[in-house]
């Protein structure tokens, strides 16, 4: 009996170790991102006031208990910005409850777009090679290699996803979902971003506008929408020379020596979270 006590205690010891350990990064994650959000621009609030996990991301859709925290509010260029953890309850049971988080981004254009979704390819989608009719297929192969691309307005679609955009998205989207529905830029990188990568988010925001087509706001040009609005460049400090990205990509060659902003997304070979 004695020795099922201590087991029983030192597990018990276990379990509470681990639960402060939890505590302590939470902790030590939103004081980080609460130092980072005045160098961005950005208000940081611990807990959600504005219904992050009410936006309308496809990923949200399949989520238990959903629920927001570590938010960022503010401007990126034009566009209002959130940029926010999401933890959900992955399963419950008689040894407690477990969780996941990752960080989303949401940027307001201010137009009434389609639902459009850019999504990367899984290892099944690779093997299928495209039998969804849904699927739109562009000039790019590369692209279509890294992307599905679903969309409820296919001339939106094509408008859209020109040369320019595409291969923005194509060099920093890569791992990561992009979604434009309503009003808004959704971006979810498929994991949980660290403190420091929190202003690649941020910066983002503030390219992603730039490169929308005109175009797309004269078919799409929603309530108050100028046309021929440009998002202003970002301040110079946020913009390290390797993040730096202006200039035209080469489509002869395919080459392209500017430096980049890296890859938001997880890599082919991470689970997602």
């Amino acid at each position: 009996m004695a020795w099922r006590l201590i087991v029983g205690i030192a597990a018990t010891l276990i379990v509470a170790a681990l639960a402060s350990r939890k505590v302590s990064a939470a902790r030590r994650r939103a004081v980080q991102l609460a130092a980072i959000a005045p160098t961005l621009g950005l208000a940081h609030t611990r807990t959600d006031h504005v219904g992050c996990e009410r936006l309308p991301f496809s990923f949200f859709d399949h989520l238990r208990e959903p629920r927001a925290e570590n938010v960022m509010l503010g401007n990126a260029g034009t566009a209002a910005v959130r940029i926010f953890d999401v933890r959900w309850v992955v399963a419950r049971d008689a040894d407690g409850t477990s969780e996941r988080s990752r960080t989303f981004m949401a940027a307001d254009l201010g137009g009434v777009f389609p639902h459009l979704c850019v999504r990367p390819q899984g290892m099944l989608d690779t093997l299928v090679e495209h039998v969804s009719s849904h699927d739109l297929q562009f000039e790019w192969e590369e692209f279509n290699d890294a992307f599905i691309v679903t969309c409820d307005d296919e001339r939106f679609a094509r408008t859209l996803l020109d040369a320019r955009m595409m291969e923005f998205i194509y060099k920093v989207g890569r791992g990561s979902t992009i979604e434009l529905r309503g009003r808004w830029l959704l971006l979810d990188p498929g994991r949980l971003l660290p403190p420091d990568d929190w202003r690649l988010l941020h910066i983002f925001a503030l390219e992603f506008p730039s490169r929308i087509p005109s175009a797309v706001w004269s078919h799409y040009p929603g309530p108050g929408a100028d046309p021929h609005r440009e998002a202003p460049p970002p301040p110079v400090a946020l913009l390290a020379p390797r993040h730096e990205y202006t200039g035209e990509f080469n489509w002869v060659t395919g080459r392209d020596d500017r430096p980049e902003l890296p890859r938001l997304g997880r890599e082919p070979s991470q689970e997602a979270s």
